[in-house]
């Protein structure tokens, strides 16, 4: 997938952008309920990627900054937000993922080095062969 396809929320869109996805930050599902506020389709998504947990050993061998920023959040993750119609989307650094998110994700493993159209990717494919994906 090119990233060129992909474009960042319009900066007058983001106030809609953002109710929609506050509202489906329950929701058991990849899919968001609410309708684009840009193209007004059903083709909401989400997908949150876990930050990779420190163990024992590595969380007493960094610094009190650094461990104290992990362990501050216990579900601590990224996220993106997207709209499968019209390619438009949004990625929050450092927000809290649902509880009941998993912790990895076949192509999206916890705490990785990802970009945006890659994320999309693997969900995108695995919603194509699977079905909804549903944490």
């Amino acid at each position: 997938m090119s990233t060129s396809k992909w474009r960042v929320v319009p900066s007058d869109l983001v106030a809609q952008w953002l109710e929609v996805f506050d509202a489906a930050w329950s929701q058991s599902s990849v899919r968001v309920g609410g309708v684009c506020p840009n193209c007004h389709e059903r083709a909401l998504h989400h997908f949150y990627i876990r930050h990779k947990m420190l163990n024992e050993w590595q969380s007493s061998s960094t610094f009190e900054g650094e461990r104290e920023g992990v362990h501050r959040q216990k579900d601590a993750a990224d996220s993106i937000e997207w709209c499968a119609h019209c390619n438009i989307y949004n990625y929050v650094k450092d927000q809290g993922a649902p509880p009941r998110w998993p912790e990895t994700f076949v192509g999206v493993e916890n705490g990785g080095n990802h970009t945006v159209a890659s994320v999309i990717d693997a969900v995108m494919n695995h919603i194509v062969k699977y079905g909804d994906f549903r944490p």
